[in-house]
């Protein structure tokens, strides 16, 4: 499904400029592990660190002891639509100065989506799908054991108090997120 969301020629044309934003901003979060649109609104210039994404996810921060943190390692890919669409002041992204609210940017989203779906005649597309994507290639394609699924979508340990005792090791997980994308962009095609 992912492989067949048209390239950045395809919309780019100034009437589809939403869309071609729309597509970017679900690759994003395909690139990142399935990044939810709330978190993108939400991110700060400061949520950028050498190299990495950190940052509490909005949707769970609240229910968990480590507040739902995480760090991703920022693909050329990922890094390439930041930068498409800077932010202004200490915004991240663009999307809070392009949408009044996060209302507004998931109505956005939503409509997009129904236009990218219908290009590539997949029905049950959504952002979400985004996520949905990532895990299963990363289990079903690349033979990543569920740990480290899990680990990479950011969901909580089966083992919370032993992981107070354990440091993260986010390497293991930027490797995956390497190869999940190295086979969406390169090995899919060839096969």
């Amino acid at each position: 499904m992912i492989a067949n969301i048209p390239d950045d020629t395809y919309y780019n044309n100034p009437s589809r400029s939403l869309l071609n934003f729309i597509r970017d901003m679900f690759m994003l979060s395909f690139y990142t592990r399935g990044t939810n649109t709330i978190d993108f609104m939400m991110m700060k210039k400061s949520n950028m660190k050498k190299g990495r994404l950190e940052f509490e996810r909005t949707k769970t921060m609240n229910r968990r002891m480590d507040r739902a943190f995480t760090s991703i390692k920022l693909e050329p890919e990922a890094l390439e639509i930041i930068y498409k669409y800077p932010g202004d002041g200490d915004r991240l992204l663009c999307i809070g100065d392009r949408f009044s609210s996060e209302r507004s940017f998931r109505t956005a989203i939503r409509q997009g989506m129904i236009a990218l779906r219908d290009y590539i005649d997949y029905q049950e597309m959504s952002f979400y799908s985004a996520r949905h994507s990532w895990a299963t290639i990363a289990r079903n394609d690349i033979g990543a054991d569920i740990d480290n699924v899990a680990k990479g979508l950011n969901h909580a340990s089966a083992l919370p108090i032993t992981d107070i005792y354990i440091k993260p090791d986010w390497g293991r997980i930027d490797e995956l997120n390497r190869r999940v994308i190295d086979f969406v962009l390169y090995e899919r095609l060839n096969k």
